[in-house]
């Protein structure tokens, strides 16, 4: 699996170690989120184990953490009234 930029990231977490690759994320209210994608291998395990291993650098433990499909930023429908629509020249 491989981290990839998305429209709601704000930063980049350098590499700490040769090998790592920079970590697109969004950061705000207390959180961090990052967005991967895996390849046809990977989708094909997911799909049939329903499995995914996480990994992460700890000297005892790490801090929680979730991993999951569902969008992670609020959704916001716009409804106008064109007649409500004033532009500025």
């Amino acid at each position: 699996m491989k981290p990839i930029k998305f429209k709601e990231m704000n930063g980049t977490l350098a590499p700490t170690k040769a090998g790592h690759v920079p970590l697109p994320v969004h950061k705000g209210n207390g959180y961090i989120f990052s967005c991967w994608k895996g390849g046809i291998v990977d989708r094909l395990k997911f799909l049939i184990t329903g499995r995914i291993w996480f990994g992460a650098t700890a000297q005892i433990t790490h801090m929680p953490i979730s991993l999951g499909t569902k969008y992670p930023f609020k959704r916001i429908k716009l409804k106008m009234d064109s007649d409500e629509l004033f532009l500025a020249s």
